[in-house]
């Protein structure tokens, strides 16, 4: 019998523990509360990704009614006049734990902005907005204007002398307006320049482009040569402007180079490639 009574103390003991360690006096003991929150901090999207979810999260074991939820919508960086911004409410349905609240991307910008969603108040009063630690009220949605092709054929220039034609790749990089080339004036562009094929795929001219508000372009190299194979010169300098035409996709720049003796500057044009 004392064996029997020593064991209930302790299980009723362990329980008493438990039940301390879960204990916040911030939640009231019923199954509707809790808090609301962003599932994440922020996303990109392109201008083409068409409708965008707003990542809220509802986190309640039990949703016996209607609840609103109101946000503000602000822009905090770039220009997004069909962006409509302000306050705002939506509803979660009783019974759920679904906010559908989505954002309407503009396929028809032509630069990058950035909005951003604060949860500012819920209609239940046991739930709260957002957590002590990494439970974020604010998201951020940044907006890349999907306007630059990925696929050229490019010609280099010495002078008015045809050197080459080329394939053209672009990669995108975590930032909106640089991209990342696989080659500025073309693999074969050394051994067609100076006649001697044991240069091909040699010195071909890694960079990256980066597409600046004003549509022009700058070419910036990288890798092991990007000493001798600097980059774009500056846009006054350039033969025809270092420029990316909106209308066309067609692009022009002039590279600056340090690998031959005698310094000249190689023009290139760039045609969006023929799907």
């Amino acid at each position: 019998m004392k064996n029997i009574i020593k064991l209930t103390t302790l299980i009723l003991g362990l329980v008493l523990v438990g039940c301390n360690a879960v204990d916040d006096t911030r939640f009231k003991p019923n199954t509707e509360s809790g808090w609301i929150e962003f599932s994440r901090v922020a996303d990109k999207v392109l201008s083409t990704d068409g409708s965008v979810q707003i990542p809220f999260e509802y986190n309640v074991p039990v949703n016996r009614e209607n609840t609103i939820v109101s946000y503000d919508v602000e822009i905090i960086s770039g220009e997004a006049p069909s962006v409509e911004t302000g306050s705002f409410t939506t509803v979660v349905p009783a019974d759920t734990r679904d906010i559908d609240v989505l954002f309407d991307v503009d396929p028809n910008i032509t630069s990058n902005y950035t909005i951003q969603y604060t949860i500012t108040s819920v209609s239940n009063p046991d739930v709260i907005v957002g957590l002590d630690g990494d439970n974020p009220i604010v998201y951020e949605l940044e907006v890349c204007a999907d306007i630059l092709p990925l696929a050229y054929t490019g010609v280099a220039f010495i002078g008015d002398s045809q050197i080459n034609t080329f394939d053209v790749f672009l990669t995108r990089t975590d930032d909106c307006d640089v991209f990342e080339m696989n080659s500025a004036w073309g693999t074969n562009f050394v051994a067609e320049a100076t006649g001697n094929p044991d240069f091909d795929g040699q010195f071909i001219y890694e960079a990256d482009l980066t597409l600046n508000p004003d549509f022009t372009v700058t070419i910036t190299g990288v890798g092991d040569d990007a000493g001798a194979l600097p980059g774009s010169v500056p846009n006054e300098d350039a033969t025809n402007g270092n420029v990316f035409d909106l209308d066309t996709g067609v692009i022009t720049y002039s590279l600056s180079q340090g690998l031959f003796a005698n310094p000249f500057v190689v023009d290139v044009v760039l045609t969006p490639a023929v799907e």
